[in-house]
């Protein structure tokens, strides 16, 4: 089955994600397809596409029109507020938890990695996973499913596909977002007052 054409899986991934692919990369990814022995197709290949999209450095797979990235005076100290041009894909390169001392912050993580984690006064280690009973392998040998507590409000340093770096204000409970979230986790932000709107 021949691959779809390129405006087509453009214009998909526009209205149903807000991922304003560039052509040249889109055709890229495209092109590697040619030297995998079974092609994706259908809703695989959109699959397959999104999970690419979502892992790329936004700078260089979405494209960097004014209406899809911050105004050029969201960093203008004049400026009291602004309102974004429509919904904007960005990336996360750096979060704190305002809530919570650096040190804390530091000491959650570390606990994270170690496998353990706070339950009011208690620390929980949780026992590493082991390879199923039915004969499968479970997870890997040594890793432990991580839990980290829900904290909060957060500060997310984003960039937009121009490279244009804003912060962003928390006000409410997003899902997903902690202070051990990948960098580079994706953030669709909203049409509202920026940088506070914040959804996936």
């Amino acid at each position: 089955m021949p691959l779809p054409p390129i405006d087509t899986i453009l214009q998909n991934f526009s209205t149903n994600y807000s991922l304003h692919i560039r052509p040249t990369y889109l055709q890229t990814l495209l092109s590697s397809l040619s030297s995998q022995r079974q092609i994706p197709t259908g809703p695989a290949l959109f699959g397959w596409l999104k999970f690419r999209i979502l892992s790329s450095d936004i700078t260089e797979s979405l494209q960097p029109h004014a209406n899809l990235c911050f105004p050029v005076n969201i960093t203008d100290g004049d400026v009291q507020s602004t309102v974004l041009p429509g919904p904007i894909a960005v990336q996360v390169t750096g979060i704190e938890d305002m809530g919570t001392s650096k040190i804390n912050q530091i000491d959650r993580i570390e606990m994270g990695e170690r496998g353990e984690f706070m339950k009011g006064k208690e620390v929980i280690r949780l026992v590493p996973e082991e390879e199923g009973g039915d004969g499968g392998e479970g997870g890997p040998v040594g890793r432990s499913m991580v839990v980290t507590a829900k904290t909060g409000p957060h500060k997310l340093l984003m960039e937009d596909a121009g490279g244009r770096g804003v912060y962003g204000i928390e006000l409410h409970d997003v899902q997903g977002i902690q202070v051990d979230m990948p960098m580079g986790t994706k953030v669709l932000a909203i049409k509202s007052l920026c940088p506070y709107a914040l959804s996936y």
